[in-house]
């Protein structure tokens, strides 16, 4: 038995700025059910996990997106897995906090060219994020993650143009870097 619960609130500040809090918990086994202080939506999970001493894995995640001015959007989120607070790390009983985070541009007509758009995007997931030390607690769906498609401990640059031509044709080119640590053979 897994369950999976998630708070989300998104603050539209004005016309200008967004802003977006969310949290996710996933717990099971055997002996586990469905839990009344994961499905109340103002009790944060971290907290209740935490003060319950139980070992639980919760995800934050923290979101801000803004247009400066016409046709330009700046974006990123910041994704915070198993955060740990102990100074020294002994990768058999701890590890460091795990991370995962993106970057991005998107510019709409830029050079005044109607019906084009670019977006270029950096994205970095720590080694540890989306793992954890009990089975049933893992981001992993029948082998596959509960996340991000790269994984962890990867990195990539995207680079995106597209153009439309009209409602039937567009051209679209892009090119994205992507590495892929040691620990992705652990993932398959």
């Amino acid at each position: 038995s897994r369950y999976l619960s998630g708070h989300r609130i998104d603050w539209i500040v004005n016309n200008r700025i967004e802003v977006g809090l969310s949290e996710l918990i996933l717990y099971g086994g055997e002996t586990r059910n469905m839990e009344l202080r994961y499905v109340n939506p103002l009790i944060p999970y971290y907290a209740s996990q935490y003060n319950s001493k139980l070992d639980d894995n919760v995800l934050i995640s923290f979101d801000l997106a803004t247009r400066p001015i016409d046709g330009i959007k700046l974006y990123g989120e910041l994704l915070i897995d198993d955060l740990n607070y102990a100074k020294v790390y002994d990768y058999e009983i701890n590890h460091p906090s795990s991370l995962g985070y993106i970057a991005g541009l998107y510019l709409s007509e830029p050079l005044n060219i109607p019906m084009m758009d670019f977006r270029t995007e950096y994205t970095r997931i720590d080694t540890w994020t989306y793992s954890h030390r009990v089975d049933e607690n893992q981001y992993l769906h029948y082998g596959w993650i509960i996340g991000h498609k790269m994984g962890p401990d990867s990195e990539q640059i995207f680079f995106e143009i597209n153009k439309m031509f009209n409602v039937d044709a567009r051209l679209k080119i892009n090119y994205a870097y992507r590495r892929w640590g040691k620990e992705m053979a652990y993932w398959g």
